[in-house]
């Protein structure tokens, strides 16, 4: 909209004020097509609230009013003042003369006016305060502990406020009546506290981080109590079992004024949209407690874009940002200064980004015809980079399928922001014994296995302990509608389960039905199923990677416990990650004799059929009756070429790398032929699938149909030499049935795009100068520039935690401090998260797992990043790029500058890891006190992989690592190093990598880094190479000159004429013609009418001899010519020994060519130092007059 606004104040420079030309701006938005021609028309009228006639904001009264309407839309008219402007100061207290009219009582009450703390030396000389005796190890508990102020008399004004100053040491926590943690409260009563109005909801007062931190100013609204006598209300209440302070208030001022508050909460979610139409919200301040910011929450479907928020100060509890506490909305085109401080989850944006149900039963989704009609049964498939076999067995639920005619039918849906790749269907009918049911197991080694078990098994649960210490026998005795607890918090469940005396069981097979909630996070992947020794401790009962738990959408499966007791004790212990069960029973009964049938579909028919309602209550359970041609969520528009519709039997008829590949929106039409089962048995039945399947979130990679998956990789994206076989019979099928193309160009909503804060952030747990907590959602073109401070864990410059999310081409430039999980882009990451061309340029600190780039990497993955900020760790885990990267984690093709200081495991690109390393480096200087290393100080805890790395050995200062290879400045300033030494495993200098001298000081670097227009990086735009002679080969070598590093070609600017040269050096980091008169001295016997070569050139090797060759175009006789160079050590003209001239055609063109070798270090070299770079001034010189010829050559001083 600036843009725009510069336009009209060019065109019209007779309007004097352009923002009130409302047909002149329709016109312009229409030509621009920037914007909805409807956002604009409401700038004739007070709008509607349609999004075709949004309302139009004017004030900031106006911008508060969206409280009454949050379904609303609505569009800024001009830049916005929302200062505080306070009015008549009604009461005002500072302590300094006592506290006449206050009161104070409560549970071991200790509330009073001090004049000094023993702790703290405070501007004023007197405070109120709960604390203790000052030893800070004794805090009592208060239970509720209130300060009561005297009378004070409202006036009749709108708007009244209060102000105060607070400082607080103790157990700051969530805002619970749980007893656990400490709260405060600000309350205002009329009956001298009978009954009371608490100002703050949830109000965090959070507490000051040291004992010699600063009082925090905080304003609250008094609504609703005009014309009224009024008393305020300090109430703290605290637990007994931590250390503290207490809370100190001072400087208490009650006046007329109007105070902003958040737009909604996390109850009232602001669902409409804010055009800010390029103008600003300026100076506004927000005092307030969870789900604080502009808005408390933006749901799902919200948008905020074309706006700035400058001067923001929030001051907020958990879930805090300048924006909003949470958005599970759309924020476009935002930015932000200013300062936002707050609890967990605090952002300089927004304090959590997140999907407001998580991906639910995310993959491809079955609906089985039960003789009724169509129910939802199960999800399939394995979602990559997670999983590469995409191998799946479903049990289907009792009585789900029926014949329908002479056909089982089946409707199978892609409905998600996924692509799926569907190779092989095969319905599995299993007949068995009635009184029985069927599973598969959850051990992978049993992969394609059914088993029975007794309809009432014979052992029910006898008892059931969860994780935190809840009973949980009454929730998974019995398959109900009860699930097992949901806690966000502490996601990793366990159960502790005892099913009764075993001893004379033959079988024992244990049964669960669960499912996994992708809404709750986790970070250890936590799975086990343990039992008893001898000593009492659980161990292992089966490796932990060979259990596969539950999928998004129930299940019922099995594992055999037969011979795995080792005691009389059977109890049992089991783990899954975020699980939520329904359902454990032990059954010994033997196994029955089940009769398998597997078939492939009689038909497959491929279409578009919309997209089904889901019941979110626990899991999401999908309603085929209730759907819809849109989607009820925003979904981004993949690109590339899926299979066409209608019948597509031959492509699930066989695991062949020939797929069925479906869009959202997409079903399938599967029918099987039936066949009855033997008199006297029953029949179960189990789907057989070979699905895999990518979500949008996880970056570029994910939203193509290229890369296609096969049978086989070993990982997702595959590097070289593995690919997709591209067979005769692989080509034919993608040309004959992959027809159905889509361009994309849609983007997913839940997004943050293009957005920046320039905000210095401040909070607890998950805190960034962007996002505090990124879940399961995209941050793209985004930046954060300010510092970020905690004293507590998964703090980053730009997201706190990113949890499944992806953050692409995204940046932050401040300083990071904090405890564990430190990183100057990224505290912590896990779960498939991902983060591509991100970088990270602030120095960082803090304790445990701290990184220039991320604290730790968890099963995430980075690539084309970059860190160069100074790190330091006060513990182990402390490296130039990740403190710890472990798991399945991977990081490719990325690099740390900085210098590095730890305790333990301190390495010059990672401290620990577990994970895959590849084609990445670090310069940075590496002290350790303990184990160290140049690139990696210790790998271990996963695949621990690192190939084709290297590390700086000068400047690390270290010549040992645990991972990656040592090299020397020069060699790691040489392309050579990553190319022609790795032979077949080059890192990738066309697309990826390039060296500039004039760049990232000659290191590597990427490509969307180094200038568009030189690739080679040797100068010279690639434009000016390729208009050169012989078609932009001027070298006569037959590769374009635009492409090599070690050859340069442009126009002299001597004769203008094209001159090129070529270097058996690997780069040639810069070129130029200058005159004979640029060396401040003429060489008098000769003339230089073509110029001087002046150039610059990076070896491999130190005290290398390069063979340099020189090429001008033009009319010039070789036999006239002299090679001569400038010394400008000695201020003298010399010859070149051995330099040969000759004349040549290249391309058709005449051309004088100059060779000669020159030593890196050696007489020709003008810094006379073996440093792996050589610097000469050379030329083709042409005799004027006679002269001697002494020394090197004919030395004219």
């Amino acid at each position: 909209m600036d843009t725009l606004r510069r336009y009209f104040i060019g065109l019209l420079p007779s309007i004097t004020s352009v923002r009130k030309s409302f047909s002149i701006t329709v016109m312009i938005l229409m030509f621009a097509g920037s914007f909805p021609v409807s956002r604009i028309e409401a700038f004739s009228g007070s709008g509607s609230g349609t999004e075709l006639d949004p309302y139009v904001i004017t004030d900031c009264t106006e911008l508060q009013e969206i409280d009454d309407e949050l379904d609303a839309h609505y569009v800024l008219a001009n830049d916005i003042d929302c200062s505080f402007v306070p009015g008549t100061t009604i009461y005002t207290e500072d302590f300094e003369t006592g506290a006449a009219g206050w009161g104070h009582s409560g549970t071991n009450d200790s509330w009073n006016i001090d004049s000094e703390s023993c702790t703290q030396t405070f501007d004023s000389t007197a405070y109120g305060t709960n604390g203790n005796s000052g030893s800070g190890c004794s805090e009592e508990q208060l239970e509720v502990s209130e300060l009561i102020s005297p009378v004070i008399s409202l006036t009749s004004a709108a708007h009244h406020y209060i102000q105060f100053d607070s400082w607080a040491d103790d157990e700051n926590g969530p805002c619970t009546d749980s007893g656990d943690y400490d709260s405060k409260d600000v309350a205002v009563t009329t009956d001298g506290g009978s009954s009371y109005t608490v100002l703050n909801d949830c109000f965090a007062l959070h507490s000051t981080e040291s004992v010699d931190g600063e009082f925090t100013t905080w304003r609250l609204p008094i609504s609703g109590f005009a014309n009224e006598d009024i008393q305020l209300m300090f109430r703290y209440d605290t637990e007994d079992d931590c250390c503290g302070y207490g809370w100190y208030v001072d400087n208490i001022v009650v006046g007329e004024g109007f105070v902003f508050t958040p737009i909604g909460d996390n109850i009232d979610r602001f669902t409409g949209s804010l055009d800010g139409a390029g103008y600003a919200i300026n100076n506004l301040e927000l005092f307030a407690g969870d789900y604080t910011g502009l808005f408390g929450v933006i749901d799902e479907g919200g948008e905020v874009f074309d706006l700035s928020v400058n001067g923001v100060l929030v001051n907020g509890g958990d879930y805090t940002g300048s924006i909003a506490g949470i958005s599970y909305g759309t924020i476009t085109d935002v930015s932000v200064t200013g300062s936002v401080s707050g609890g967990d989850y605090t952002g300089g944006l927004v304090g959590a980004h997140a999907d407001p149900d998580g991906l639910g039963s995310s993959s491809p989704l079955v609906f089985t015809w039960d003789g009724d009609s169509y129910e939802f049964q199960v999800d399939v498939g394995g979602t990559l980079p997670s999983t590469v076999n995409g191998e799946d067995h479903a049990a289907l639920r009792d009585g789900s399928l029926a014949p329908r005619g002479d056909k089982y039918d089946l409707k199978i849906s892609q409905e998600y922001d996924e692509i799926v790749y569907y190779d092989e269907l095969q319905l599995f009918t299993v007949d068995h014994a009635p009184g029985f049911d069927v599973a598969a197991s959850i051990d992978r080694n049993l992969t394609g296995e059914y088993f029975s078990f007794a309809e009432s098994p014979t052992h029910p649960l006898v008892s059931c302990t969860d994780k935190w210490g809840n009973d949980c026998l009454a929730q998974l005795a019995e398959s109900d509608d009860d699930w097992s607890t949901k806690n966000p918090g502490d996601p990793d469940n366990f159960w502790v389960l005892d099913f009764g005396d075993l001893s004379d069981a033959e079988d024992i097979n244990l049964i669960a039905e669960g499912f996994s909630d992708y809404t709750i996070d986790t970070v250890t992947r936590f799975k086990a199923i343990q039992v008893k020794d001898a000593d009492g401790n659980w161990v292992d009962a089966y490796p932990r990677s060979q259990i596969d738990p539950p999928k998004g959408a129930p299940r019922t499966s099995l594992i055999s416990l037969k011979d795995l007791f080792i005691t009389d004790d059977y109890s049992v212990k089991v783990a899954f990650p975020r699980a939520r069960m329904n359902w454990f029973a032990v059954d010994t009964t033997p196994q029955t004799e089940l009769t398998v049938t597997g078939s492939y579909p009689s038909s497959v028919n491929l279409r578009f059929g919309g997209y089904t309602e889901a019941d979110k209550t626990v899991f999401w359970d999908h309603d085929y009756r209730q759907r819809s041609n849109t989607p009820f969520e925003f979904l981004g528009a993949p690109a590339g070429k899926f299979t066409k519709y209608g019948d597509i039997t031959p492509l699930l008829s066989s695991p062949d790398n020939q797929f069925a590949v479906l869009r959202h929106g997409d079903w399938m039409d599967v029918e099987f032929d039936y066949t009855p089962a033997a008199d006297g048995l029953e029949r179960s039945f189990v789907l057989q699938n070979w699905v895999l399947y990518k979500h949008w979130d996880k970056g570029a990679w994910a939203r193509t149909v290229e890369p296609l998956p096969f049978h086989g990789m070993t990982e997702y994206p595959y590097l070289a030499p593995e690919s997709y076989p591209y067979t005769p019979e692989n080509t034919a099928y993608l040309e004959e049935w992959n027809t159905r193309e889509y361009f994309g160009g849609g983007v997913q909503s839940n997004t943050i795009i293009d957005s920046s804060a320039d905000v210095d952030v401040e909070g607890c747990d998950y805190t960034g100068g962007l996002v505090g907590y990124n879940l399961l959602e995209s941050i793209t073109g985004s930046s954060a520039h300010g510092n970020v401070y905690s004293e507590c864990d998964d703090v980053g410059g730009l997201v706190g935690y990113n949890s499944e999310g992806s953050i692409e081409e995204s940046f932050a430039t401040g300083s990071v401090e904090g405890d564990e999980y430190v990183g100057g882009a990224i505290g912590s990451m896990n779960d498939s998260g991902s983060a591509y061309r991100v970088y990270a340029t602030g120095n960082v600190t803090g304790y445990y797992r701290v990184g220039g780039f991320i604290g730790r990497n968890q099963y995430g993955f980075i690539e084309e990043s970059y860190a160069t900020g100074e790190v330091y760790g006060d513990e182990s885990h402390v490296g130039g790029f990740a403190g710890g990267s472990g798991g399945d984690s991977e990081i490719l093709n990325s690099y740390s500058r900085g210098d590095v200081t730890g305790y333990d495991y301190v390495g010059g690109f990672a401290g620990n890891n577990g994970g895959v390393i590849n084609n990445s480096y670090s310069t940075g200087y590496v002290l350790g006190d303990e184990t160290d290393g140049g690139f990696v100080a210790y790998s271990g805890g996963g695949p621990a992989e690192s190939n084709f790395s290297f590390w700086d050995e000068d400047t690390s200062g270290l010549s040992y690592s645990e991972q990656g290879t040592g090299r020397t400045t020069a060699e790691m300033k040489s392309s050579a190093t990553f190319t022609t030494d790795l032979g077949a495993d080059s890192w990738d200098f066309d697309t990826v990598w390039g060296i500039d001298p004039g760049y990232n000081d000659g290191y590597p670097d990427f490509l969307y880094n180094l200038p568009a227009d030189d690739a080679d990086g040797d100068g010279i735009d690639d434009s000016v190479e390729d208009a050169g002679p012989n078609g932009g080969d001027a070298n006569g070598d037959s590769i374009s000159d635009s492409t090599q590093a070690n050859v340069t070609t442009f126009v002299g600017s001597v004769s203008g004429n094209y001159v090129s040269m070529e270097s058996t050096c690997d780069t040639i980091a810069a070129a130029d013609i200058i005159e004979e008169t640029e060396n401040g001295m003429d060489d008098e016997a000769f003339d230089y009418t073509a110029g001087l070569f002046d150039f610059e050139l990076t070896c491999a090797a130190p005290g290398e001899t390069a063979t340099v060759t020189m090429y001008f175009f033009g009319d010039y006789d070789a036999s006239l010519v002299t090679v001569r160079k400038f010394n400008g050590v000695n201020d003298e003209y010399l010859d070149v020994p051995g330099a040969v001239a000759t004349n040549s055609t290249i391309g058709g063109e005449d051309v004088l060519v100059i060779t000669f070798d020159i030593t890196d270090g050696g007489p020709l070299d003008m810094d006379g130092t073996a440093n792996g770079t050589i610097i000469d001034p050379t030329g083709p010189a042409f005799n004027t007059a006679a002269a001697p010829q002494t020394g090197l050559g004919g030395s004219q001083r």
